[in-house]
């Protein structure tokens, strides 16, 4: 645990949220922009670090005696001519592929860095985030373009959420089945009582512990 957090202190948040962008061809015009815009709204929420995607991954040019560093896509391309280098220039690339965008480039990602926040306010900045993170989809995201939502963060917020969904549509039928395995046995409504308020205040405590 001790290495792990010295871990994260260099190295930064292990809480990510990946957002794929799923079209017939990514490297658009209007793909690119909406990659770009998605990307500049996830940068000012409050809880985010940092985010990689195709608009802000440098690209390397090695030379004889030095290497210059500059972003894959200073400008998105307008001809499609410059389009399609672009993307011979991504998909070949090995630091892109499977990372920001897949072989056949038809999916890109935007990998999402959530600050790291010790103690009680952790679970909350990860679900205030996610709730950001889902508005923004929404909202830009046309109906032609799917998206799809990962990473650890976005998995511990939907498994909760999915738990309490679980917890209020089983938990009446739980009762309705002890209070009837209960009366069966006790054949008293006194004694379905008295075991039935103990249950209900052991899940009231452990709840809110």
């Amino acid at each position: 645990y001790i290495n792990f957090q010295q871990w994260k202190e260099q190295f930064g948040s292990d809480q990510e949220v990946v957002i794929a962008i799923e079209a017939n061809n990514i490297f658009t015009a209007q793909n690119l922009e909406l990659i770009q815009e998605l990307t500049s709204s996830f940068e000012s929420l409050e809880y985010v670090d940092n985010v990689t995607s195709l608009t802000t991954v440098n690209n390397i040019i090695g030379q004889r005696r030095d290497f210059i560093v500059e972003r894959l896509i200073e400008e998105i391309p307008e001809t499609e001519t410059e389009l399609a280098s672009l993307k011979e220039r991504a998909v070949k690339d090995p630091l892109y592929v499977k990372n920001v965008i897949s072989p056949d480039g038809r999916v890109a990602a935007i990998i999402v860095e959530l600050t790291e926040v010790e103690g009680k306010g952790g679970d909350r900045h990860r679900r205030d985030t996610m709730i950001a993170i889902e508005e923004v989809l929404q909202r830009t995201v046309p109906e032609n373009i799917s998206y799809h939502i990962s990473g650890l963060a976005a998995i511990e917020y939907y498994y909760a959420a999915y738990m309490q969904e679980d917890f209020k549509a089983f938990m009446p039928f739980l009762f309705l089945m002890i209070i009837v395995v209960m009366y069966v046995s006790f054949r008293s409504w006194k004694l379905v009582a008295l075991p039935l308020l103990s249950i209900i205040g052991s899940i009231a405590v452990a709840m809110s512990l």
